[in-house]
């Protein structure tokens, strides 16, 4: 959890707090015929003052009471999370880091403390879901805290904590990051050189989708996908279908500079199985798209293709990569 109260590791939430005008929410108006002997009315600063003194209920009490009186009231709902999960109330602490992430002002920290709530539980799915949010929303590792946090610690040693620190280094670019893949290309086998397509893929959308259309070489099926960044999950999006009547839905995030993609592909008559496909960029401007497919719900993969792309028009003996299966 991100604040700058019990841990030193946390020291930013309070800045983004003040940057946000989170301490500039007004008091609740009084009930109509309060009488002058009435308690205080609450505020964000008499709650956070509380809050400091170690008097978690009573901060509680007041940081919800400004939600009632004002749901839109972004920095309460952020205070209402924060104090919550101080106290364990973890259930409580999720609903509110939830409410608190549509609000711009307070995104970013909420959703980082939604994901350290969901680890504390032991939810990593639902951990690294929201940590990959505050990532796209701009959250860094600030004097390392990410590494310190020990709201995190169980997740630390989850294979998806590389990619996650992978995703924050790239993170400006995710909306991009799949452009190295736009262009006219001639699509070769890896392993034998053979020509087996013409792969032409566009900016449509204002810049905002990538078109893709395969032509084959020597027999199959053309096809064709769309290709976006869907902000809101901070996941590249695909979906494919091509003449024999086969689809493809796929959800990507980065790996090696490109995207892998994740999904479950549907044949003509119904039949299902999961499919990934990792398109990176390799050496000499080239692209290399390797695919896998498993029919037992992802306990084994077996390897379905491994091309290289060239500018349309280039020498493929020039081309130089590492095959992966």
């Amino acid at each position: 959890m991100h604040t700058n109260f019990n841990r030193t590791s946390r020291s930013v939430a309070l800045t983004l707090a003040l940057a946000g005008g989170m301490l500039a929410a007004g008091p609740l108006a009084p009930a109509h015929g309060a009488q002058p002997e009435a308690e205080p009315v609450p505020t964000m600063q008499s709650g956070q003052a509380l809050f400091q003194q170690g008097k978690r209920a009573e901060a509680i009490e007041v940081f919800r009471k400004l939600t009632e009186a004002d749901p839109s009231q972004g920095g309460a709902w952020f205070w209402l999370g924060y104090t919550l999960h101080a106290d364990g109330q973890l259930d409580q602490a999720i609903a509110a880091h939830t409410k608190a992430a549509e609000f711009p002002q307070v995104a970013t920290t909420a959703l980082y403390n939604l994901g350290c709530a969901h680890a504390l539980q032991g939810n990593a799915d639902k951990a690294f879901a929201a940590l990959r949010r505050a990532i796209d929303a701009g959250m860094r590792n600030v004097n390392h805290q990410w590494d310190n946090d020990t709201d995190l610690e169980s997740i630390r040693g989850d294979a998806r904590w590389g990619s996650l620190m992978e995703r924050m280094s790239i993170a400006g670019s995710m909306p991009t990051l799949l452009r190295f893949w736009v262009g006219d290309w001639d699509v070769y086998s890896a392993a034998s050189g053979q020509l087996n397509g013409r792969n032409t893929l566009e900016l449509r959308v204002g810049g905002n989708a990538i078109h893709e259309a395969w032509t084959p070489v020597g027999g199959g099926s053309p096809g064709e996908s769309w290709n976006w960044y869907d902000a809101a999950k901070g996941t590249w999006n695909q979906v494919w279908v091509d003449g024999s009547g086969v689809s493809t839905t796929f959800a990507g995030s980065p790996k090696d500079g490109g995207i892998l993609f994740e999904g479950t592909q549907v044949n003509a008559s119904g039949a299902t199985q999961l499919a990934r496909m990792h398109v990176r960029p390799i050496a000499d401007g080239r692209v290399q798209q390797t695919g896998t497919q498993s029919t037992d719900g992802g306990a084994t993969w077996t390897p379905s293709y491994d091309l290289i792309y060239i500018k349309s028009g280039e020498d493929f003996a020039a081309a130089d990569a590492d095959s992966e299966t």
